[in-house]
């Protein structure tokens, strides 16, 4: 009988058993999809949703590549939060805990992720950065991601599709022979992924459908839009924040993106009312490395000067910080930080789920450590006051093992725990 582990697909070959999620499969290229799913086209392999341990209903392969249900009146039999049930998108609407990042379900045949968001209003005078993300344009019935969501979704997808990808050079490495050789990415070129991961995410805005990189920010379409045209999706490390004054109308933020007299800085004029909630505590201690991401809309202000010229301002229109380590990953505390920068310092292949887990108390846990050989492992560091209810979770879990970090746990021994539950040996790590 085969695990349980629901996103994922089930390989038969013989005696052997391996596992993949859909997810992956459609990170590839097109060769590498075809050298996986041949044998399953010759009917070497044959392969099955892993939503249930004891589904024997085959999955079949598209003349495109992806895997889709073999029977269309059968979808029944998977379990509701599998993206292959019939029943999913009603599953993750009744979903009320973790991340409103279940808004983001497969709309075609690619497996295209889409958010439902509300843009804020480029006026001040119709709304504010500080209005709820969850109003705006659409039906009331509509339930909107929040800006902080989206932007931590985005970013725990971009660290996804890169865990894929070195998946990806540690097999190739081995089929020819040679040790593997990867390194997480830096804090840069991580946030270079952040914006190549926003060209395969889709928002809902305003009733179209778009990529969220149409939305992103470009220096040259910033000059050239007209005053108040139009709003830009940033993301960019915080670099200065200049002293706060309350006889301000904006504050001054300095940002690591090309800017309007600069390529590498760019000075964002934040609203005096809205920078207590972003920036309250920017006298935080951060360790080296580490870094505080700006990410929301702007809009172009400009102002006519007495010589003619014309000074153009980069105006936050609504905003959210998050922190970052020193690969580019987001975390939520402290703890969190801490056993994700031990597992990238020790080389550990893991990911962040960004929508709650059906057999983790539809919650979202801190990490997951894929293990296609045994359940899948989980590490949760969450907050001390709902760390007992999480760690109930462990008891007969059908698809997780969990580890639990308490108050005061070294990050170290945390790793420590979850390397002697995953890797018997140090190269079966990268498995």
């Amino acid at each position: 009988m085969g695990l349980i582990k629901i996103g994922c697909f089930r390989i038969v070959r013989g005696e052997e058993e391996s596992y993949m999620s859909y997810d992956e499969l459609l990170s590839w290229d097109e060769d590498a999809r075809k050298r996986i799913l041949d044998g399953v086209r010759r009917g070497d392999a044959a392969i099955y949703c892993a939503c249930r341990a004891d589904n024997v209903n085959p999955l079949t392969v598209t003349s495109l590549g992806y895997v889709r249900v073999a029977s269309n009146g059968r979808q029944g039999e998977h379990a509701d939060s599998c993206p292959k049930s019939a029943s999913y998108a009603g599953w993750a609407a009744s979903v009320k805990k973790g991340m409103t990042a279940l808004e983001a379900l497969s709309e075609d045949e690619g497996g295209r992720l889409c958010f439902n968001f509300s843009l804020p209003s480029i006026y001040p005078s119709k709304s504010s950065p500080s209005s709820s993300p969850g109003t705006g344009t659409g039906t009331p019935r509509e339930k909107k991601i929040p800006l902080g969501d989206l932007v931590t979704s985005v970013n725990r997808i971009a660290w996804l599709h890169q865990t894929y990808s070195i998946k990806k050079k540690i097999k190739d490495a081995k089929r020819e022979g040679r040790e593997p050789e990867w390194e997480y990415k830096n804090l840069e070129d991580f946030n270079r992924l952040f914006f190549g991961t926003a060209n395969d995410v889709y928002v809902r805005v305003r009733g179209e459908t778009v990529k969220l990189s149409s939305l992103c920010y470009r220096k040259s379409e910033f000059m050239k839009c007209a005053d108040w045209e139009r709003q830009f999706f940033i993301y960019a490390p915080v670099v200065r924040v200049k002293e706060f004054s309350t006889g301000r109308k904006y504050q001054y933020v300095t940002l690591a993106m090309p800017g309007t007299a600069s390529e590498t800085r760019a000075t964002v004029r934040v609203a005096t009312d809205d920078f207590p909630e972003l920036f309250g505590n920017v006298e935080e201690y951060l360790p080296e490395g580490c870094a505080r991401i700006l990410a929301g809309f702007v809009r172009k202000v400009s102002f006519q000067r007495e010589d003619g010229g014309q000074d153009d301002w980069i105006t936050l229109v609504r905003g959210v910080v998050i922190k970052v380590t020193e690969n580019g990953l987001f975390y939520e505390n402290d703890e969190a930080r801490d056993v994700i920068r031990e597992m990238c310092r020790r080389k550990i292949l893991f990911w962040r789920p960004y929508v709650p887990l059906e057999n983790f108390g539809n919650e979202v846990p801190t990490i997951l450590i894929d293990r296609f050989k045994a359940k899948t492992l989980v590490v949760d560091c969450p907050p001390s006051s709902i760390a007992d209810a999480h760690a109930s979770y462990a008891g007969n879990n059908e698809e997780f093992d969990i580890i639990v970090a308490r108050d005061g746990d070294p990050a170290s021994s945390i790793v420590d725990a979850a390397v002697a539950k995953c890797f018997r040996k140090r190269k079966e790590q990268v498995n």
